[in-house]
C-alpha cells in the first residue's frame, strides 16, 4: 500500500513546484492509480484534498521519496568559496606601482606627450590673454568669478587692460596650485565662448594682422581638449594633441628617450580604468611610488584619482615621493645662475642649488592640499615626501631652508596684508612669490 501510494504520487510532484494529482479518490478503492486525467469538474481544490486525507506518516513518506536525489547532494566547494572569496584579496592586499618606464618607445611615447600638453597649455594661455580683456561679457565675468573668486582681482585687471598688468606679464599662479591656474585658463576659454560665440572669430582676425597665424591649429579643438596630464595616452589622444598643438610643440626636447617616464599615478589612474565597475571598487589600497621624474606635471596628477575616490569612499590612495630622485631634480626654473643653465642645457649634472629647494617642495604640497577643494574626499589622499636614503640630511635641509622660507612667505604675506609694505599690489604680493628667492631678499 505504502509503495504504491509512494510510486503514483510521484507523479503529481515536480522540481517546478505542485501538480495537480494524477490519481483521485474512488469509492472502492481510495488510493488506486489510474492513467486517466482527473475528472475537471472536481477543480484544484477537491484534487489536492484526496492527498490530505491520507495520515501524516505516510504524506513524509510521499515528501522523502520526492527529494530523494540519486547520490546525494553535492556542494560545489571551489564555486561557493569562490563566490564568497569574491573581491577579497583587492580589499586586503594593497597594490603597488611606481614610475612608467623601460624602454626607447614608451620613452619616445613620454616625451612627445609632455612636450604636446605644455604645448596646450601655453596655446590656451596665450589665448586668454587675448580673449579676456575685449570678449568678455557681464555674464561670462560673473560666472569665472562665482567659480575662482581667489582670481577676481585678476580678472579685473584683464578685463579692464589695466596698464599695472599688461597683458604680456600674466605669469606664475598667482599663490594658487599651477593645476587650478591651468584649470582657470581653460574655463576662461569656454566660458567666454560660450557667452560670447563671435569672440572666436574677432580674435583669429586679431593674430592674422599681427601675423600670429595659427596655422593648423583649431581653436575650438583648443578649448575643448579632454586630455589631462595624467593619462597613458592612447594613439588618438597623441593625433589630436598633434594637430591642436601645431606649431607650438617643442619636439627639440634633450635627453635619452628612457630617461623619459609616466608617472606613478598615471601606471595607476591606467589600472583603475582598465577594471571592470564590479572589481574596481573592491580596491583598498594603491601605494603610489613616484620614485623617478616624470612628465606632464606630474605634482597634479592626484586629480586623476578624485573619481575613483568618489566612486568607492573606501578607496585609499598613498603618494610616495622621493625628495633625492624626483623632487630636488624635477624643478628647472629659468633663473638659475649660468653656468648651471648651461650644465642642465648639456645633460649634465648639477649641484643642487638652494633657491629651487623650497620651489620644488611647495609645487607638490600646493598640488596636495589643492585636491580636496576640488572634489577629493577626506582621508582618501595622503602624499608622503620620502627622504631616503638619506633622511637625516633632508630633515636637515628642511629645517634650514624650507622652513626659513616658509616663515619669511608668512611674514610677507601677513605685513602685506596689514598695508605695512608700500605700493604692493595684489599682482606684487601673489604673483610668482614661490619662485624668486623667496621674500627674504626683498627690503622691508
Amino acid at each position: 500500500m505504502a509503495a504504491s501510494v509512494s510510486q503514483g504520487y510521484t507523479k503529481m510532484l515536480s522540481p517546478t513546484g505542485l501538480k495537480w494529482p494524477s490519481i483521485y479518490p474512488a469509492s472502492s478503492d481510495l488510493f488506486t492509480r489510474t492513467t486517466q486525467a482527473p475528472n475537471p469538474t472536481l477543480g484544484p481544490v477537491k484534487a489536492m484534498a484526496g492527498f490530505f486525507v491520507l495520515p501524516r506518516e505516510i504524506r513524509d513518506m510521499v515528501y522523502r521519496h520526492y527529494v530523494a536525489v540519486e547520490g546525494g547532494y553535492v556542494c560545489e566547494t571551489e564555486d561557493f568559496v569562490a563566490e564568497e572569496m569574491h573581491g577579497l584579496a583587492l580589499r586586503t592586499n594593497p597594490i603597488k606601482f611606481s614610475t612608467l618606464s623601460g624602454n626607447d618607445d614608451l620613452g619616445r611615447l613620454a616625451r612627445k606627450f609632455h612636450s604636446l600638453i605644455e604645448s596646450l597649455n601655453r596655446f590656451r594661455l596665450d589665448m586668454s590673454k587675448s580673449m579676456l580683456g575685449k570678449y568678455t561679457t557681464q555674464e561670462a565675468y560673473g560666472r569665472l568669478k562665482a567659480l575662482y573668486p581667489q582670481y577676481t582681482p585678476l580678472l579685473d585687471a584683464l578685463r579692464a587692460a589695466t596698464p599695472l598688468l599688461p597683458m604680456r606679464e600674466v605669469r606664475g599662479t598667482y599663490g594658487e596650485a599651477p593645476s587650478v591656474f591651468r584649470h582657470f585658463v581653460r574655463d576662461v576659454l569656454q566660458i567666454i565662448h560660450s557667452c560670447n560665440p563671435r569672440a572666436i572669430d574677432r580674435m583669429m582676425e586679431a593674430w592674422l594682422v599681427t601675423r600670429r597665424d595659427p596655422g593648423q591649429m583649431h581653436i575650438l579643438s583648443v578649448l575643448h581638449c579632454p586630455i589631462e596630464p595624467w593619462i597613458v595616452p592612447a594613439p588618438y589622444d597623441l593625433r589630436q594633441l598633434d594637430f591642436i598643438a601645431h606649431g607650438y610643440s617643442n619636439e627639440s626636447l634633450r635627453g635619452d628617450y628612457w630617461k623619459w617616464r609616466f608617472s606613478a599615478a598615471s601606471a595607476a589612474i591606467f589600472f583603475l580604468q582598465c577594471l571592470p565597475d564590479t572589481v574596481r571598487t573592491h580596491v583598498r589600497r594603491l601605494i603610489v611610488e613616484e620614485d623617478q621624474v616624470a612628465v606632464a606635471f606630474p605634482e597634479s596628477h592626484g586629480r586623476g584619482f578624485i573619481p575613483f575616490c568618489r566612486e568607492n569612499p573606501l578607496l585609499r590612495v598613498e603618494r610616495r615621493v622621493n625628495i633625492w630622485r624626483n623632487v630636488f631634480q624635477s624643478h628647472y626654473p629659468f633663473y638659475l645662475p649660468a653656468q648651471h643653465q648651461y650644465m642642465r642645457n648639456l645633460g649634465n649634472e648639477t649641484p643642487l642649488d638652494s633657491a629651487t629647494i623650497t620651489c620644488s617642495v611647495s609645487s607638490w604640497i600646493t598640488e596636495a592640499r589643492a585636491l580636496i577643494p576640488s572634489g577629493m574626499p577626506e582621508s582618501s589622499y595622503l602624499l608622503v615626501l620620502d627622504g631616503n636614503p638619506v633622511p637625516q640630511l633632508c630633515t636637515r635641509i628642511f629645517q634650514s631652508i624650507v622652513q626659513r622660507d616658509v616663515a619669511w612667505q608668512s611674514a610677507w604675506t601677513e605685513c602685506w596684508k596689514q598695508g605695512r609694505i608700500a605700493d604692493a599690489s595684489w599682482f606684487e604680493a601673489r604673483a610668482l612669490d614661490s619662485i624668486f628667492g623667496h621674500p627674504q631678499k626683498t627690503a622691508m
